[in-house]
């Protein structure tokens, strides 16, 4: 089985998560995100436990030909889906 030959070759794996269902051009992105992350929600719990997976690939095609997929400019994508940094003001030293 595939985590057998995981185990025995100490190799670890990404879990894909495609977004090609969820492509729209009449739409953007953004207006889909509580379907693509309830979507990915019971995706990711699938794979609960599993000792070898490293992390998930969201979306890997998206960039390619993102306009024919979806509304708005490709930079939309990260400002509607990534929190803001936040700023540490303490002073270090």
């Amino acid at each position: 089985t595939f985590r057998a030959v995981l185990d025995s070759t100490n190799l670890h794996w990404l879990a894909g998560f495609p977004l090609d269902a969820y492509y729209d051009p009449a739409r953007p992105i953004a207006a889909q995100k509580g379907r693509i992350l309830d979507a990915f929600r019971k995706y990711a719990l699938r794979f609960r436990g599993e000792p070898r997976l490293i992390g998930y690939v969201f979306g890997e095609e998206v960039p390619a030909g993102y306009n024919g997929k979806f509304a708005g400019a490709p930079r939309n994508l990260a400002r509607s889906w990534l929190p803001r940094p936040r700023h540490d003001r303490r002073r270090l030293g």
